[in-house]
């Protein structure tokens, strides 16, 4: 579910009266709440709308009328006003988080990436090796303590690991044990969430755009990723939830993503680290557009009569996007070796593939091409699932 999905979650008649006895009492996030019930009330209310606070629940139910509410216009301005704050520092959060983990060390994404591992037992002599270096890795400490700052900024007006679950969407994440964990070794809950953001970038890269991102696309996504919120979106260019809806689906779909947190998160990567997935992404193309290539009959006859012509003419374009010399001369050798030294945490990392960003263009395929490579695939496996054809994915 995304936020725009809101007709698909329905209220029962003991939510609507709590909303409507707390509103009538103008009730604030702010104010101090002793009915335990009640507070938990909200509580289940918020996470089931995926917001920060009543004022914001509020907001969607008057915006999308899920049912009436009797508000005076004073109460009305302060929902707006406090909405307006937790969404700003939702963006705030996404945004500077995800910016400190694109930036971290070396060593901390590794320790990241290895941590499934040297979390066993076994293994218990790399762990202390890695605690032991990044405890007196300047680069890694300055990332924590960042973190730490901006967490201690938050949480003086707001519940900073609340807006960080909702920003991030952790419900179905299996490593928050894991997350835990680490705050335990560091005694820093920092630390933690930076574990986390960097496992939540790893996990997202390489990115996989299924199709070219549309210019009115681009301006929805740079609106949601720095300026508000759909609602905000639609209001200010007049514009209805179904419509928004259908936009917001096409994105989530055109970033390969479950729902709006996850394209969020992989748009804001993609600002600074396109090329560096596009560069991790080729190596895996080529062979998937060889393969498609060398199945062609097989890949038109599977395809739906009215998709015959289209899918040939796809399979066909992909000669200009591939380097046919790649797997047939000593371009590969040349590549596994500018690329050995390249742990996969480098790719993720911002400026670590500079080195070999300017060999790759000259002498593999310019990045242009590649993401029309990338397009090309991803179209041709939605009229044909490569999967049928090869048994497996690459």
């Amino acid at each position: 579910m995304h936020k725009a999905d809101y007709n698909k979650i329905s209220f029962d008649h003991k939510e609507i009266v709590l909303v409507n006895t707390l509103v009538s009492k103008e009730f604030k996030s702010v104010d101090f709440c002793e009915n335990i019930k009640i507070k938990t009330k909200i509580n289940e209310l918020c996470y089931k709308f995926r917001v920060s606070s009543f004022e914001e629940l509020v907001r969607i139910i008057i915006f999308y009328k899920l049912f009436d509410i009797d508000i005076s216009d004073e109460y009305y301005e302060y929902i707006e006003s406090y909405s307006r704050e937790k969404i700003s520092i939702q963006i705030y959060t996404r945004n500077i988080i995800l910016d400190i983990a694109k930036n971290t060390s070396e060593i901390f994404s590794d320790f990241c990436n290895s941590f499934p591992l040297i979390g066993l037992e076994e293994y218990k002599d790399k762990l202390d090796e890695y605690i032991n270096i990044i405890n007196s890795d300047n680069e890694t400490i300055h990332s924590i303590n960042h973190i730490r700052d901006f967490i201690n900024l938050v949480n003086n007006k707001h519940d900073f690991e609340q807006i960080f679950d909702i920003v991030f969407d952790l419900d179905d994440i299996e490593y928050i044990e894991d997350a835990d964990r680490v705050a335990d070794i560091f005694n820093s809950y920092a630390a933690k969430y930076l574990f986390i953001a960097r496992i939540l970038i790893d996990y997202s890269f390489p990115l996989n755009l299924r199709r070219e991102i549309t210019q009115e696309e681009k301006s929805i996504i740079r609106f949601l990723l720095y300026k508000g919120d759909e609602i905000d979106y639609m209001r200010i260019y007049n514009i209805e939830p179904l419509i928004f809806n259908d936009k917001l689906n096409s994105i989530i779909h055109a970033y390969d993503s479950e729902n709006l947190q996850e394209m969020l998160l992989k748009a804001n990567l993609e600002t600074t680290l396109s090329e560096s997935s596009l560069i991790c992404s080729y190596f895996r193309l080529h062979l998937r557009a060889e393969e498609i290539l060398n199945h062609r009959e097989e890949i038109i006859e599977q395809a739906p009569i009215k998709e015959k012509q289209e899918i040939a003419v796809l399979i066909d374009e992909l000669k200009t996007y591939i380097n046919e010399k790649f797997l047939t001369s000593g371009l590969l050798d040349d590549f596994l070796d500018h690329t050995e030294y390249l742990k996969d945490s480098y790719y993720s990392i911002n400026g670590k593939i500079e080195s070999i960003k300017d060999w790759f263009t000259e002498n593999i395929q310019s990045l242009d091409n590649v993401e029309k490579l990338q397009y090309i695939v991803n179209k041709i496996d939605d009229i044909v699932p490569y999967i049928n054809i090869v048994g497996d994915e690459f």
